[in-house]
């Protein structure tokens, strides 16, 4: 498996992994588009897996926040994909090289799915006080305390 990141002709198909999930009935013409304009997506950097036949299996987005603070969201795997580890690894590679490449100290996630999902991925979900958006959770992977950081936004 390849990481990378996306080129830009590959934006649209990887919107399209999470439109089963978070389209609300729109079309997909207009939730390509309400992606297309978001801000929060012109924001970050995406990234993707690609599985042994190069086929694109999985992406996400990655947010500086700060110099050694980021954030990782709207991670997605096409349907006919899922179950197979591909959002796993992704997640796992892109942490790894945050903290290593980047000297990360802090990466935050939003839950929208089972927070079992990414704490085998190494995060811990913030204490109650630090819960602003439910029904998503904050979550954390850092190597300081957590009480020392304050979490961004909703992202």
């Amino acid at each position: 498996m390849k990481i990378r990141k996306a080129n830009l002709d590959e934006i649209n198909d990887i919107y399209m992994m999470g439109f089963d999930v978070w389209s609300d009935g729109m079309t997909k013409e207009s939730y390509i588009d309400s992606c297309s304009n978001s801000p929060k997506y012109k924001e970050g950097t995406w990234w993707l897996i690609l599985n042994e036949q190069d086929v694109v299996a999985s992406s996400l987005i990655v947010y500086k926040f700060d110099e050694f603070i980021y954030g990782v969201g709207s991670i997605a795997t096409p349907a006919n994909m899922r179950s197979n580890g591909y959002a796993s690894e992704l997640l796992k590679q892109i942490c790894s090289h945050l903290e290593q490449t980047l000297k990360a100290t802090a990466i935050y996630l939003y839950s929208d799915i089972k927070p079992e999902f990414y704490e085998k991925c190494g995060f811990i979900k913030l204490d109650k006080s630090s819960q602003k958006y439910e029904p998503s959770i904050c979550m954390l992977r850092s190597s300081t305390s957590s009480e020392s950081l304050t979490p961004p936004k909703y992202f």
